[in-house]
């Protein structure tokens, strides 16, 4: 029976295959960028394909759209986009609640890099594990975050 991954990061049809490292870090930017387009960013009007947003600190954020945004990518002074990776992600989310709030967290950012960890060492054991014969079980444990 096949592996089950029913909430992969949507990462493409195109996208080449990731490592676990950057599927760890597709995982763990999720919950990241949903709190960041929640809490503190303003939609702009007619974004294209892609929205874009507006943080506290004036920066310009844009993703792939949908319930699990992806690719997050920053405006840069030329014009264009630049890929946002997990670190840089976490420094970006950390900077602009610390803006929003007034209020620095000098855990979050460590507390955020340890949640990325823990799901890189889950999909670690789970690419040696067996995936359960039992439809209900595997469906049960598809899941690899929240």
């Amino acid at each position: 029976m096949e592996r089950v991954d029913f909430l992969p990061p949507h990462i493409g049809a195109d996208a080449a295959p990731q490592s676990a490292a950057e599927r760890a870090d597709a995982y763990a930017a999720v919950p990241l960028l949903n709190c960041l387009l929640r809490e503190v960013a303003e939609p702009l009007p007619d974004p294209g394909p892609r929205p874009v947003y507006r943080l506290p600190g004036g920066r310009l954020l844009r993703v792939r759209p949908g319930r699990r945004p992806a690719g997050p990518e920053v405006g840069t002074a030329a014009g264009g986009w630049h890929p946002v990776g997990h670190t840089e992600l976490v420094k970006l989310v950390a900077e602009e609640l610390r803006r929003h709030t007034g209020l620095p967290n000098h855990e979050l950012p460590i507390e955020m890099t340890d949640s990325r960890d823990a799901v890189a060492a889950l999909l670690a054991v789970r690419a040696r594990a067996t995936p359960p014969a039992d439809p209900y079980l595997r469906s049960e444990q598809a899941l690899v975050t929240g």
